[in-house]
């Protein structure tokens, strides 16, 4: 059987404590600081790009993240104890080379240590009950490890394309049995977070108390002032 070997990032950097508890002594309120420049950033898309969003586009999901990606980046003027990193790969329970690490679309990265990260995985909703693939990644990717491994917290960026947010948010309760709770800091954009026991073996080792992030934004140029 092939046996992993180290990748020169694991063999530079000890393995991490939680992501999120390391970013507590930069701000008490680091989450909300976190999820916020998200935020900003897609409100700083929408306003800039002059997109039709009912069109039929290639790649959809993958060209607006890489757009996306810069928008959060110009947020972070106060050089964060973390960086934002587009499509950067989940080495810690990866399959042994040749096989790909799994790599979710956007990732906070820890600066004095780059094996913590706390991912977001973005998707495209068509409409608002259409949210199959959007739980697909909580299952099978944040609730397995695969993702967030060292966070007890990560986060799901939506882009809906028809439908409201509302019943977007209800169809995503809906489809994980679990209450979607907003967030009170960031009651003003509808932020919602659900909270989950990671309860898998691959998860050993690992935070098992997980908060998922829902971020759901309506795919609409702003109305001008």
């Amino acid at each position: 059987m092939t046996r992993r070997r180290l990748t020169p990032m694991e063999a530079a950097y000890p393995v991490p404590s939680d992501f999120v508890e390391s970013i507590l002594g930069w701000r008490e309120d680091a989450i909300v600081v976190l999820m916020g420049y998200v935020w900003l950033g897609m409100e700083a898309f929408l306003a800039e790009m002059d997109i039709d969003w009912t069109q039929d586009y290639e790649n959809c999901e993958r060209s607006i993240n890489q757009m996306v990606a810069n928008c959060i980046r110009d947020q972070m003027t106060d050089r964060p104890p973390f960086w934002l990193e587009h499509h950067p790969f989940e080495d810690e329970n990866r399959s042994p080379a040749p096989a790909v690490p799994k790599a979710p679309d956007l990732a906070f990265v820890l600066r004095a240590n780059p094996r913590a990260t706390l991912p977001i995985e973005a998707k495209v909703l068509d409409t608002d009950g259409a949210v199959a693939e959007y739980i697909h990644e909580i299952t099978e990717n944040f609730l397995e490890c695969r993702y967030a491994p060292f966070s007890s917290h990560g986060g799901m960026l939506g882009y809906l394309r028809q439908g409201t947010v509302d019943n977007a948010i209800i169809s995503i309760q809906n489809a994980l049995n679990c209450k979607l709770e907003q967030v009170a800091a960031l009651a003003s954009r509808k932020h919602h977070a659900s909270k989950h026991r990671r309860g898998s073996r691959k998860c050993s080792g690992y935070p098992r108390d997980f908060s998922c992030h829902h971020m759901i934004v309506l795919m609409e140029r702003p109305a001008a002032a």
